[in-house]
Parts: structure tokens; C-alpha cells; sequence
């Protein structure tokens, strides 16, 4: 992929400034959905949780592996910090200036806007979204591959790139996602009803 792949498996920090300067619109509208999601589990919002993630990467504290694609390592990396800060008592994290430089030394803006909820509404959404993703995850107990697979697809990360993420074949991949949607739809034939 790039020169430096046989001297390191992971992007140097100017390879992942880079690789983040070459996102589109797109890759970053969906990033920041992805995030807004993730937020909920944890009471902050997508906006602190994805400046986490990039801060953490350009520390040098997460790695993004060559073989990976960076919107799918900031959505795992997203996913991580979402888990550490639940399982810390839904600790928020604050948004530092997160200033991106490429190798050229030209600015990334990265400026996004404050879309929180007032507390109550954010309470209620976190409350609601938590019981779906228990009651979906539950339904996996006994696979734990199944299981995160319908946890990346809750947040709308689907198709090859989910395929590699999983580290699946193919034929196996297919396999397991039609488990997936036939236990979900079983469980939920008319929709989710909290």
C-alpha cells in the first residue's frame, strides 16, 4: 500500500494526518453519525468522542494497522473510547483543540458544531438507545462473531468494509449476516418497541 508498509505495520502520525485530509464529505458525514450513535451510550457527544479518537491517534496511543481504512479505524477506535467511558460511569470528555497538520504543513479544519442535547433529552435518547442495543446484543449471547456484527451494523457500518473488519470470507460473512437479520426480525417482527 504505501513504502513504509515493510517497516511498519500502522500509519505513522503524517501517514494518518494524511489519510484523514484525503476523507471525503461523505467519509466524514458518516464518521460523524457514527459517532452522534456511539455518544449515546456514553453521555457525551459525537463531536468529543471523535476528537478523542483522532487526539488518542495523533498521541501515538492508537495505532491505525495499513491494512484497515481510516473511517473504519476511527469508527472502532469511537467504539472503544464509547466502552471505556461506559464502563467509567459515563465520565464525559471535553473537546481540545484538535489541530491537524499535513505533511506540507497546511491546516485541516476541523471546526464542528456543538449539536448536544439539553440533558434531559439526551437522557432519555441514551436510556432508549441502550435498551435497543441490550435487547439486539442479547439476542447473540451464544455467538459472539453474530454479536458484533449486528453492533457494527447498528451503526450503519455495513458491507466489505464490515466483511474485512470481521475478518471473514465472503461466504461466511453472508452466512452470518443473514443470522443476524433472521434472528433480529424474528424477535422484532413489527419493529422495535421500547
Amino acid at each position: 500500500m504505501l513504502p513504509t508498509a515493510a517497516v511498519s505495520e500502522t500509519l505513522s502520525v503524517d501517514e494518518f494526518v494524511s489519510a484523514l485530509s484525503a476523507l471525503t464529505n461523505e467519509d466524514w458525514i458518516r464518521v460523524g453519525e457514527v459517532a452522534r450513535r456511539y455518544a449515546r451510550y456514553c453521555s457525551t457527544s459525537g463531536d468529543d468522542l471523535l476528537s478523542e479518537a483522532i487526539s488518542r491517534t495523533l498521541d501515538g496511543k492508537r495505532n491505525c494497522p495499513y491494512d484497515v481504512d481510516p473511517v473504519a479505524f476511527l469508527i472502532l477506535t469511537m467504539k472503544s473510547i464509547a466502552g471505556e467511558l461506559r464502563k467509567a460511569g459515563f465520565r464525559t470528555i471535553g473537546m481540545d483543540d484538535v489541530k491537524l497538520k499535513t505533511k506540507d504543513g497546511n491546516s485541516v479544519a476541523f471546526d464542528p458544531a456543538d449539536e448536544r442535547l439539553d440533558p434531559e433529552s439526551a437522557l432519555a435518547e441514551n436510556q432508549a438507545a441502550a435498551r435497543l442495543r441490550s435487547a439486539v446484543l442479547g439476542l447473540f449471547n451464544d455467538d459472539e462473531v453474530a454479536r458484533d456484527l449486528a453492533d457494527l451494523m447498528m451503526v450503519e457500518l455495513d458491507g466489505e468494509e464490515l466483511r474485512a473488519l470481521l475478518d471473514l470470507e465472503p461466504k461466511a460473512f453472508a452466512s452470518k449476516r443473514r443470522l443476524v437479520r433472521r434472528r433480529i426480525d424474528k424477535a422484532f417482527p413489527d419493529g422495535w418497541k421500547p
